[in-house]
């Protein structure tokens, strides 16, 4: 049913596009033939032209579809909205900093009548389950808006082309414009889920789909997609993870990029070397690079003491 599909992302801004190559990367090893495309700006263009490594070049469609002088962060908002209307066809709809960790399933989304994402995971420090999306309600009460049943996450996005979803996406550009006429913040997801609570057609899938292993790790052990949070500055939680290291790799265009890609596809885990912090490792059931960490920061320990310790004959 759904031999034809494309996965998308929609990426603006130089920095953005080490990320964007690991993720694109990430599903091209699992999907060989999936048709891959970008929305893009010409900033995106300049570097990707830089990096993009010859074994996923003939895969990848990008097409420079932003304003030339139209700021990068906003575009990436107004594209992510517009990106049911820029692509034909049905598609999977990636954010820039989530890895497909293990294959798509497809019969998971063979029912969706319109569109399906997973339910937020919202958290409120670090490594706390926090299932209740109080900072998403601030924002609604703020635009006063009716909190809905279900609070969606827009980094993982599944659509039909038909007409209820052309239509979905134009009330989600209206309700984005409304939010940000009354809230001030620039942001696609409190939009999104301002329409899904009119809408009967939104599927629900499964959170693996979705995984917040920055914060939440344990979701991460039987994940299909690790997704990492990069913040709208740039400033990112990714040291120590897969994303990082693959992103690193390609922005260095080191010989071995396809072969940790694949790597990783053959064995997925969400945090690499021991650069994470070490509940991270322990909740992502990832224990030779947790009680190596714990070794480590107990030997420097160690050496710290008896480097301080005064010297007995």
């Amino acid at each position: 049913m759904l031999d034809s599909v494309k996965c998308v992302w929609v990426v603006t801004g130089s920095k953005y596009v080490p990320w964007a190559l690991a993720s694109t990367a990430s599903v091209h090893i699992h999907h060989p033939d999936m048709e891959l495309v970008w929305l893009a700006s010409n900033d995106t263009m300049n570097r990707l032209c830089e990096l993009l490594p010859e074994w996923l070049e003939a895969k990848l469609q990008v097409r420079v579809v932003a304003a030339k002088e139209e700021d990068n962060r906003i575009a990436s908002r107004r594209l992510k909205v517009q990106a049911r209307q820029l692509v034909e066809g049905d598609f999977f709809q990636l954010d820039a900093d989530l890895l497909l960790a293990r294959p798509l399933r497809f019969s998971d989304f063979e029912n969706v009548a319109s569109v399906a994402a997973a339910l937020n995971r919202e958290t409120l420090g670090d490594f706390k389950e926090d299932f209740e999306n109080k900072w998403s309600q601030q924002l609604f009460r703020q635009a006063g808006w009716k909190w809905p049943e279900n609070y969606f996450n827009t980094g993982f996005l599944f659509w039909k082309d038909n007409e209820r979803t052309h239509g979905f996406c134009k009330g989600w550009q209206e309700a984005r414009d409304e939010f940000t006429a009354r809230v001030g913040k620039v942001i696609d997801q409190p939009a999104f889920n301002r329409v899904a609570c009119e809408h009967e057609h939104v599927t629900v899938v499964d959170s693996c789909y979705n995984s917040p292993v920055s914060t939440l790790p344990q979701l991460s052990r039987k994940a299909r997609c690790y997704h990492y949070y990069a913040d709208q500055d740039g400033h990112d939680g990714f040291r120590g993870t897969a994303l990082g290291y693959l992103a690193e790799k390609l922005s260095n265009k080191d010989n071995d990029a396809r072969a940790a890609i694949e790597q990783f596809a053959r064995s997925p885990r969400p945090f690499v070397g021991w650069g994470a912090n070490s509940t991270q490792y322990r909740m992502a059931g990832q224990w030779a690079n947790y009680f190596e960490r714990k070794l480590r920061v107990s030997l420097n320990h160690l050496k710290r003491k008896f480097a301080g310790a005064p010297h007995r004959n």
